[in-house]
């Protein structure tokens, strides 16, 4: 059965540029079974969200950090750890540069990576040192993730060894990884 398109909502702007082979009637089922079946499992990951969160008071932040972390929520949500780390990643490192930019220290902002930012930020005592080995290790880890070719076929192998494995270790990483995003907002906030 054909939906009219006055009630595909959102869609009719788009009708008159629509390939034939775009069905979106068949596209509305696969995502509505999709959400059926994902559901629960979303449900499950939004408590673990919470809990890591709190009650989500966050003081003023840096807006890109606030839009990176958003996305590494949904990233979450939606099971995809790596790039839940990444936007973690993302997050902590913006958080460290508005310290930087604030005082208006660009060349720091524009020229430091992850690695040298951590260890200048513990330097300058704006982070504490086990704070700074927290990071360091999600660093490496988003590393192996983000620029494996950095890494010998052995480490890789170590890394990938099978695929339960892998899905268990990201998901690890991943709730490690929003709860030092948490932290740093939380610590590095405006006010």
């Amino acid at each position: 059965m054909k939906m009219s398109k006055e009630k595909r909502p959102g869609l009719k702007k788009y009708d008159d540029r629509l390939p034939s082979y775009i069905n979106v009637d068949r596209l509305r089922r696969e995502l509505e079974k999709f959400d059926k079946k994902t559901f629960d499992d979303r449900i499950q990951k939004m408590v673990q969200l919470n809990l890591i969160l709190g009650e989500e008071r966050y003081m003023m932040t840096e807006s890109l950090a606030v839009y990176y972390f958003q996305e590494a929520k949904t990233c979450f949500i939606f099971s995809q750890f790596a790039a839940s780390i990444i936007m973690c990643q993302l997050v902590c490192e913006e958080m460290i540069k508005s310290v930087y930019r604030s005082s208006g220290n660009t060349k720091i902002v524009n020229d430091f990576n992850f690695a040298q930012l951590i260890d200048k930020a513990t330097e300058d005592q704006i982070i504490p040192p086990q704070f700074a080995k927290r990071l360091h290790d999600m660093r490496k880890f988003r590393n192996i993730i983000e620029h494996s070719k950095d890494y010998s076929d052995e480490q890789m192998r170590l890394f990938l060894g099978n695929y339960y494995g892998i899905a268990l270790q990201l998901k690890a990483k991943a709730i490690e990884s929003m709860e030092l995003a948490v932290m740093l907002m939380n610590s590095l906030s405006f006010g």
